[in-house]
């Protein structure tokens, strides 16, 4: 039972791995150096298979997740090519804002294609999503729970979880936090900083803060600075696939909650 829990989970994270790595190469094709072929659409494969194993586990998230690792790495493989001084064409903020307005609805009904159900519209759905985490954060403000027990107790429950399962440390909890009610709603996503905040105080915090955006933020120098062109470029891929932690900064703290580190030894 365990072998085949295992062989699971590594066919999930070579499914993970596949669509981040042929989505770059279509991307790089396809958009932005204009090689279009057809045999080229074969590199979305991984892709669908990635969106179908997703609804199938009941999530969404892991869709959001990578519909922003493509936007970064096009963004990144578009600026290598005409130059990191040379303003983007207006026409990819136009799709962009398309993408947007068509992925609000498509976000919303997905949930329905996953095996869920909600009462709620649309936007009373996406207005949850977007602001619910700020209300819930002021809510954790005004009456927290007791202080954290471990180190990193809820910043880093995946690297303290495999620190207790080799018996370093007494740990095993989940990444998801406590539910609150918000008006005729329960969530328990509380932005960036109810993480940091609990862990570490509000000084540890802006540490923790400082430190997270340091890092991101010689990483893009770095890739500023190289010239990887056409070719596959695998800092790219990753510095994409952490990019989510900046874009969903407003809703929750998954630095070192949700990161898979199998995803990234694949990669």
């Amino acid at each position: 039972e365990l072998t085949v829990r295992t062989s699971i989970r590594v066919l999930i994270r070579i499914i993970d791995v596949s669509a981040y790595i042929f989505g770059y190469t279509f991307i790089n094709n396809f958009f932005i150096y204009s090689h279009k072929r057809s045999k080229d659409l074969l590199l979305l494969v991984p892709f669908l298979i990635f969106i179908s194993k997703t609804l199938l586990s009941g999530g969404r998230l892991d869709i959001i997740k990578i519909l922003i690792a493509y936007v970064v790495m096009a963004y990144i493989q578009q600026k290598r090519k005409v130059g990191w001084d040379k303003v983007i064409s207006h026409k990819y903020m136009r799709l962009g804002f398309v993408g947007l307005i068509a992925g609000i609805p498509t976000f919303y009904y997905s949930l329905f294609l996953s095996g869920r159900s909600t009462t709620r519209t649309v936007f009373e759905s996406i207005s949850t999503y977007l602001g619910g985490s700020i209300q819930h954060f002021n809510q954790y403000i005004q009456n927290p729970i007791g202080v954290a027990e471990v180190f990193g107790d809820e910043s880093f429950v995946a690297i303290m979880n495999i620190l207790g399962n080799l018996g370093f440390v007494n740990y095993n909890s989940t990444v998801h936090l406590e539910f609150r009610q918000l008006g005729i709603t329960m969530g328990n996503v509380y932005t960036f900083f109810r993480r940091p905040w609990h862990d570490f105080g509000l000084v540890g915090m802006y540490i923790f803060s400082f430190v997270v955006g340091v890092f991101f933020a010689i990483f893009y120098l770095k890739l500023r600075k190289s010239r990887a062109g056409f070719k596959l470029d695998i800092h790219t891929i990753i510095y994409s696939y952490f990019f989510y932690w900046i874009f969903l900064s407003s809703i929750e703290q998954y630095s070192f909650t949700t990161i898979s580190l199998f995803t990234l030894v694949f990669i």
